[in-house]
């Protein structure tokens, strides 16, 4: 890069002797990334793990979208727009969960709104999806698994049963993403794909 930048080849050596250098450097004193914090939340983190021991809780994205039960629909509407394809989820200030606000719902909900010209719901708690399922934070993956092969929806909220927070959202792409690099893992590198 140095010589695109530079058009000066006698930079290659020196700089060949100071990567390679500083690579053993850093394997001696084995030295973390510095990604290595941004990834010790993602699925690539748990992959070395056994499967018996990780749960939900250990590949759930923590930062999601969250509103007021009492927030409008605007409020909403916004969320939904910044986290296109994302649930939205319905947290109390204490940060219990009350739902979820599934896209598809919320889109049928504006095109109703639309058609009548008005007769909104109150607030963002009226939008939630009643009896959508909630996977518990200590749920094993492969109870997770099966439950995505009940329903085939994209995402379940997570939540400590214990408290009733809100611990994030599991994505079906991501639970299957880490079971199938786990099953590369445990068959040697072959799954048969």
């Amino acid at each position: 890069m140095v010589v695109e930048f530079s058009m000066s080849g006698q930079m290659i050596y020196p700089l060949l002797i100071g990567v390679v250098s500083a690579y053993g450097t850093g394997k001696l004193i084995r030295a973390r990334s510095m990604y290595a914090a941004s990834l010790a939340g993602s699925p690539a983190s748990v992959v070395s793990l056994p499967m018996a021991q990780v749960h939900v809780h250990d590949l759930a994205r923590h930062v999601v979208p969250q509103v007021a039960p009492d927030a409008s629909l605007d409020d909403v509407s916004s969320l939904m727009l910044r986290n296109p394809g994302d649930l939205v989820f319905v947290v109390n200030k204490d940060g219990t969960y009350e739902g979820a606000i599934y896209p598809e719902d919320f889109l049928a909900v504006r095109r109703q709104m639309e058609e009548r010209k008005g007769a909104a719901p109150a607030d963002a708690g009226s939008l939630v999806r009643t009896g959508a399922p909630v996977l518990d934070a200590g749920t094993h993956l492969t109870d997770a698994l099966k439950l995505f092969e009940q329903t085939h929806l994209p995402a379940f909220p997570v939540a400590w049963k214990n408290t009733g927070r809100l611990d994030g959202v599991l994505y079906r792409n991501a639970l299957f993403q880490v079971i199938t690099e786990m099953m590369k893992r445990e068959s040697g590198g072959d799954v048969g794909m």
